[in-house]
């Protein structure tokens, strides 16, 4: 009798336990569903061409933007390490949100305006992209679509990277060469 009830309680603890050892297991696997789906991003717009005047001459190849505002106390240390840090700048823009033309919108442009491209666009046009924060980077690729958004430079630059790697710039419906591009880097 003794061994019964030993045995009973043994299958009665192991099978309390597997449940419990299940449900953490299903909790764990749906935050790592919910991880899954934060690290991807989906454009909210398809092809920012529609949106943005983008120049003629980085229509066609990938960029990074970074959106910034001339009220931003974050932007301007954040503008001046892309431009401090980064030798071609050829491949970056900079997308300023401008509300009203003020001092701080002349500033802004006093002290980037040689530096790197800059290009005004409205709050409508921050809504549209989903923007809600800035300084953020974007990494647009060459068929215009917002691949991805991060919030430092040096993760932006990590993706950029990561997709070279993978050769996510000479695929799909790229119109050019694959050799136009291949010098192309982050620097």
């Amino acid at each position: 009798m003794l061994i019964f009830s030993a045995v009973m309680l043994f299958l009665l603890l192991y099978t309390f336990f597997s449940f419990l050892l299940i449900k953490s297991l299903r909790k764990v696997n749906y935050f790592v569903k919910v991880l899954k789906k934060r690290d991807v991003f989906e454009s909210p717009v398809g092809n920012i061409y529609k949106f943005i005047n983008i120049p003629e001459n980085m229509k066609g190849k990938p960029f990074i933007a970074i959106i910034s505002s001339p009220t931003c106390s974050h932007c301007y240390p954040a503008l001046e390490e892309l431009v401090m840090t980064r030798t071609n700048l050829n491949q970056y823009l900079c997308f300023l949100v401008v509300e009203n033309q003020s001092e701080s919108v002349s500033k802004f442009y006093f002290q980037f305006g040689e530096k790197i491209r800059i290009l005004e666009i409205s709050m409508d046009i921050v809504n549209t992209l989903r923007i809600d924060s800035a300084p953020l980077y974007i990494l647009v690729d060459q068929n215009g679509i917002i691949v991805t958004r991060k919030i430092t430079l040096q993760a932006i630059t990590r993706e950029w990277e990561s997709l070279q790697k993978t050769n996510y710039f000479y695929s799909g419906s790229f119109k050019g060469e694959k050799n136009e591009l291949e010098n192309f880097t982050v620097e």
